[in-house]
């Protein structure tokens, strides 16, 4: 499991909690990406109604889950592509 936390600054107050879990499965591994968000702002509101990503970042995480997935079986090599 790998966890990370955005630090706020004065430019970017919030803060939020990120996470990566590798869970085993018979046929592969699945990843799980989540987020929470720690510290927000008076803003959240604005940010929600302006920017929809900014609460729901569910394709945000598809996206990045399909990268990882990627590059973790280019990683594997020629011999073992395709087999999981």
């Amino acid at each position: 499991e790998i966890i990370w936390r955005t630090v706020p600054t004065k430019l970017h107050p919030d803060s939020t909690e990120w996470a990566i879990r590798l869970v085993p499965e018979l046929d592969g591994t699945r990843i799980e990406q989540t987020f929470r968000v720690v510290k927000g702002t008076k803003l959240e509101p604005l940010y929600a109604s302006l920017l929809p990503a900014h609460c729901d970042r569910t394709e945000a995480l598809r996206q990045d889950l399909r990268r990882i997935g990627n590059t973790a079986s280019d990683a594997r090599g020629p011999a073992t592509r395709g087999a999981r």
